[in-house]
């Protein structure tokens, strides 16, 4: 335990209290809030000796000269005041004294004429201290070595001078050039970079409008700035250098053959050889290459061998010895032409190649790839050549112009996907542009044909649609009807059905449609960046695989179609409006009537104007065999229409049904009524007077738009008619007309009294020579022709089938 000496309270020292502590201390100031700063002592000021500073003194005239003098004669009051200080004096002096406004005097330059001729002298106007410095560096120079510029004359020293003033200038008049070349190019691009566009009107408080004067100018979005031009005479040197695939055939076809073969150029101008000679040459040279091509390989590394089958299709190769035109027989080039057509239906991929793009081309890629791509240039760059020479002898019509049109559609038909299917479907459409038919004709009809059939994506039928529809209309309509027949075998009458999609999926639709889109738009709402970047991303690779799998997008096809009916429609309508009738007023009704279900029923009361106007017109432009039927097509069409969307509208269709009944005694009188017109019109067209007649019939009187609206004196009056005329008509028409008359019978029972000649509705008097079934009054008679033909026909079949009706034996 500590003591208790230690645990003691220490002794008590007495207080010292600090002297002034209320006195204020001085605080210190910053450098930067003061009004002068102390600039640092000297070396003399601060206690150096005198000789040291004199002798700095001295060195430092001998460096700066006049600078020295300068340093010397400073204000060191002025060198000490700060910033702040001198501001506010300033603000003083500007206070007490405004300085008077100066007028701002732009310098003027020289001109360029005048600077080129030494009249404007820099030197001697502005001296450069640089010259000053170097005038005391020679001074140095001349101190130190011993006499060396003595010996050198005047002369030398103001050739010297002259020099450099001369090069003063030339680099002054450069400057000068050059400036005024950078503001014409400013001011040009400003220029183009804007557009003055006048300022918007105001609205009084009045209402009245008032234009505001003067102009502004705006800077013009990216996309419609001009470019600038991209320079091309390296492209154009690059396209110079490098040859055609013409070219390179023409130059391979007057090379005599390497490693045993014999070329073109040989086999044409071998002497003493017959032609019998020179096919069987062409057919083994043709036929190894052929089966060279065929037997596998590259694509880089078969393309010579197609330059080299190309050469024997050529007309003329030059002579491998003085290179004179030698001509290739005929049977050669149909051979080539052939040879070649089964080649590239063997080799063309599956796929359309497109260009490159430039991006494409810079990257860099591998090998193979590489290869790949230069052997599918070549292969299009020698298909392009191949249909260049079938084009050529088509429009020429020379003797393998049928040759070649042949081959043309079968690779339509065969690879219409690849590359230049647009252009040989432009060639066959203009094979066709013609009043008359002939084989080729009917060739490039049965291609156009299958190109339908076998179009899946509708992608082809849009084209061909698209060319027959601008051939029609720069030949005027004056072409044959047939080729307008082949646009009735287009997939979308089948499959474009949006009536039929839209009640099998409409339940659905509406049951998802809110929440799909409610999700849909939150979710686009709040997607990142980076998701964005993710689903375009998809997309494209989406995209690329369908490609690749060739699989068949049906909404794309659906609008594709879409727009092919849109242009046939156009096609269709024109044909109509036309004002004379012309050939093809046939075929485009019965394309009306078989895609009337597409028809929008906005259009039904133009058309059936349009159609009236046909069942009465008496045209002498057309025939009187061509008129009448005209005339039953018309009246099929009609009722086609109401027959699909037309049966919501309330027409009535009166005037038909009277044409018609009218039409029925003047067919009856028609020797070749069962003779159809020619055999190359398509589908309806090619059918007989009375199959139309007859089809007419049934349309209107068995269809399902009509079977419950036909009143009895209706079909009265055209049972009537039809015995009537199955007295006149051939046998194969007789009977179709009395299995009609019992079909009406089944239909209304009414008409069977009509049978009977005894019993009688005392109700008027029938009325033959009117041709009007309601005015007619048929019910007032009796079917007597029946038993005329029961019993006096010379056919067995007519009498058998009319006993059977007079018996009522349905």
């Amino acid at each position: 335990m500590p003591s208790a000496k230690a645990l003691g309270k220490r002794k008590a020292q007495p207080e010292t209290r600090p002297k002034d502590k209320h006195k204020k201390v001085e605080k210190k100031t910053k450098l930067r809030d003061r009004k002068t700063i102390p600039i640092p002592k000297s070396t003399y000021e601060a206690g150096g000796s005198e000789d040291d500073e004199l002798e700095d003194d001295y060195e430092l005239d001998d460096d700066l000269g006049d600078v020295a003098g300068f340093i010397s004669s400073a204000d060191p009051s002025a060198l000490s005041r700060s910033i702040k200080e001198t501001r506010r004096l300033h603000d003083l002096a500007k206070s007490r004294e405004p300085l008077p406004k100066q007028s701002r005097i732009k310098p003027k330059l020289p001109s360029l004429g005048s600077a080129s001729t030494g009249s404007f002298d820099s030197d001697a106007e502005f001296p450069s201290d640089l010259e000053d410095v170097s005038d005391l560096e020679s001074l140095d120079d001349d101190s130190e070595v011993d006499g060396l510029d003595s010996m050198s004359s005047d002369s030398d020293a103001v050739d010297y001078r002259d020099r450099r003033k001369r090069k003063k200038e030339a680099n002054e008049e450069a400057d000068y050039e050059r400036a005024g070349r950078q503001r014409m190019e400013r001011s040009l691009s400003v220029e183009s970079d804007s557009v003055q566009v006048s300022r918007l009107p105001i609205k009084l408080p009045s209402g009245q409008i008032q234009k505001v004067e003067g102009s502004t100018k705006i800077t013009l979005p990216p996309t419609k700035k001009p470019r600038p031009p991209t320079p091309e005479s390296t492209e154009e040197s690059e396209e110079e250098l490098e040859p055609t695939t013409e070219e390179l055939t023409h130059r391979m076809a007057s090379q005599k053959g390497k490693f045993g073969r014999l070329g073109i150029a040989e086999i044409a101008g071998r002497p003493g050889w017959k032609n019998a000679d020179r096919l069987a040459a062409a057919k083994e040279q043709i036929a190894s290459t052929g089966a060279e091509i065929l037997a596998g390989g590259e694509l880089i590394d078969t393309a010579p061998l197609l330059t080299r089958l190309s050469t024997f299709s050529l007309p003329t190769v030059p002579s491998p010895d003085d290179g004179s035109k030698l001509p290739v027989p005929a049977s050669i080039r149909g051979l080539a032409f052939l040879s070649l057509l089964a080649v590239y239906k063997d080799i063309i991929p599956g796929y359309r190649i497109r260009q490159l793009t430039a991006l494409e081309e810079a990257e860099k890629v591998r090998d193979e790839v590489k290869r790949q791509r230069e052997g599918e240039k070549l292969l299009v760059n020698t298909y392009k050549a191949y249909l260049k020479t079938l084009e050529t002898e088509i429009k020429a019509r020379s003797t393998l112009a049928s040759l070649c049109l042949g081959c043309m559609c079968e690779l339509l038909t065969a690879v219409p996907h690849f590359n230049f299917s647009e252009n040989i479907m432009g060639v066959l459409v203009g094979r066709v542009a013609r009043k008359t038919w002939d084989d080729d004709a009917e060739l490039v009809f049965q291609t156009v044909v299958k190109v339908f059939k076998a179009d899946v994506s509708a992608h082809d039928s849009q084209i061909l649609v698209r060319l027959i529809a601008r051939m029609i209309k720069e030949r005027k309509y004056q072409v044959h009807p047939k080729i307008l027949g082949s646009l009735l075998h287009l997939r979308l009458v089948n499959e474009l059905d949006p009536k039929r999609e839209t009640k099998r999926d409409e339940r659905d639709r509406k049951g998802t449609k809110m929440k799909a889109k409610f999700k849909s738009d939150v979710r686009e709402k709040w997607r990142t960046k980076n998701q964005k970047k993710r689903d375009k991303e998809l997309k494209e690779i989406k995209k690329e695989m369908a490609e690749a799998e060739a699989e068949v997008n049906e909404e794309e096809r659906s609008q594709v179609q879409t727009e092919t009916l849109k242009n046939l429609f156009v096609l269709y309508f024109s044909i109509l409006k036309h004002p004379t009738p012309t050939p093809l007023l046939a075929p485009a009704l019965e394309g009306i009537s078989q895609f009337a279900h597409h028809i929008n029923i906005d259009f039904f009361k133009d058309l059936l104007v349009v159609l009236r106007r046909l069942i009465v017109d008496d045209a002498d432009d057309l025939a009187a065999n061509q008129r009448v039927r005209l005339r039953l097509i018309a009246i099929i069409t009609a009722f086609d229409l109401l027959s699909g969307q037309g049966e919501a509208l309330n027409i009535d269709l009166t005037d038909f049904v009277n044409a018609l009944f009218a039409l029925l005694r003047p067919l009856a009188l028609d020797t070749g009524i069962e003779d159809p017109p020619d055999g190359t019109v398509p589908s309806r067209l090619n059918a007989s007077t009375s199959a139309l007649m007859f089809e007419c019939i049934e349309t209107i009187f068995f269809s399902r738009v009509n079977k419950s609206s036909m009143p009895p004196w209706r079909l009265a009056a055209f049972a009537k008619r039809l015995t009537e005329s199955a007295l006149l008509l051939p046998p194969q028409s007789a009977l179709k007309a009395l299995e009609i008359v019992r079909t009406m019978m089944i239909k209304e029972s009414k008409l069977e009294g009509m049978l009977d000649t005894e019993e009688r509705m005392f109700d008027g008097v029938y009325k033959p020579e009117l041709d009007d079934p309601q005015l007619t009054n048929p019910l007032a008679t009796s079917l007597w022709e029946v038993e005329v033909l029961a019993k006096e026909h010379w056919d067995r079949r007519v009498r058998t089938e009319a006993s059977k009706l007079r018996e009522a034996k349905f």
